[in-house]
């Protein structure tokens, strides 16, 4: 947006294009995977212009009181009675994600996303609730320059992680205690805060790591890995869909979990060498070059030449 408005153009007519173009991506992305989370971060995106003009302090704000309602907007949400299909273990719908047919397979995702999270009351109310209350925090970090200023800040993560470290113990441990117990929550379910608690916990760890200058190779791998985000995340469920469903190799449910487990790492291990690779010899990754030639509506040079080259080797000389 700002890049946008400094060229004299119109920012939120442009951003809400690119949004409209990354709901085309989602559409494509969910006849693939019903898990689709390309559609929740346009539809968002286009709210988060009505703040992009306001205070850090507002957006503060407006987050934490999002956050704080959270635990008593799910407990009101999941005791309102929705009677929808379950896609993933109704036999109905499993043979189309079982059949050799692409259209089958595409029809089954697609209907998984929509019963399962365009019209499920808990995923279209309370988890975008929650979504964009955590981009907000996100974007109030980008207003602050947090994430340029995280020496600033090290005493403060390394309270938060510890704090919040011992909390996703304890309060994990007492969720499953209370789940095995058959414990109801009609009022408050603290099972999102939970969660936002965990993913604090680890991002404050990241930061330390980053700080203490601790793994830099793996980190300069996540750097490429994740100016290709886009790219390797449609290209993990494009593989997904290809080793598990009925068009593939059918491998649904069928081994032992850990090899799942190894077989995701091993995929997103490849794609860091992958990207790594790609961005030696390209600009952009090829669907975030599409997206860029989409959005401002021209061609951007994807192939990197020697010119590019001598530009971002020139180091400032201080």
């Amino acid at each position: 947006i700002n890049n946008v408005a400094e060229k004299g153009k119109n920012p939120v007519s442009f951003f809400c294009w690119r949004m409209f173009i990354l709901f085309i991506f989602a559409f494509i992305n969910s006849a693939f995977w019903l898990g689709d989370i390309l559609k929740d971060y346009a539809f968002l995106g286009l709210l988060l212009l009505f703040f992009y003009r306001s205070s850090p302090r507002t957006i503060l704000i407006t987050s934490g009181i999002l956050l704080l309602s959270v635990p008593f907007l799910s407990a009101y949400i999941n005791s309102i009675k929705q009677t929808l299909p379950d896609v993933q273990s109704t036999a109905k719908y499993l043979k189309l994600f079982y059949s050799d047919n692409w259209l089958d397979v595409f029809q089954f995702n697609l209907l998984g996303t929509y019963y399962q999270e365009m019209i499920s009351l808990g995923y279209a109310i309370t988890v975008h609730v929650v979504m964009f209350a955590l981009m907000l925090l996100g974007f109030y970090a980008q207003k602050i320059n947090f994430f340029n200023r995280l020496p600033e800040f090290k005493k403060q993560l390394k309270k938060t992680f510890f704090i919040t470290l011992i909390m996703a113990i304890i309060a994990g441990v007492l969720f499953q205690i209370a789940i095995n117990q058959k414990v109801t929550f009609p009022i408050f379910h603290p099972v999102f805060w939970i969660i936002i608690n965990t993913m604090i916990c680890i991002a404050s760890g990241i930061c330390l790591l980053y700080t203490n200058g601790k793994l830099k190779t793996i980190f300069s791998y996540f750097r490429v890995s994740g100016k290709m985000t886009l790219t390797n995340y449609l290209m993990q469920n494009i593989i997904a869909c290809f080793l598990f469903s009925g068009i593939g190799f059918k491998i649904y449910n069928t081994l032992p979990y850990w090899f799942y487990f190894f077989l995701a790492i091993f995929v997103f291990t490849i794609q860091l060498f992958i990207s790594k690779w790609w961005l030696s010899k390209f600009n952009y990754g090829p669907v975030e070059w599409l997206w860029r030639v989409l959005s401002y509506r021209k061609m951007f040079p994807l192939k990197k030449t020697a010119q590019n080259d001598i530009v971002t080797d020139i180091k400032p000389v201080l």
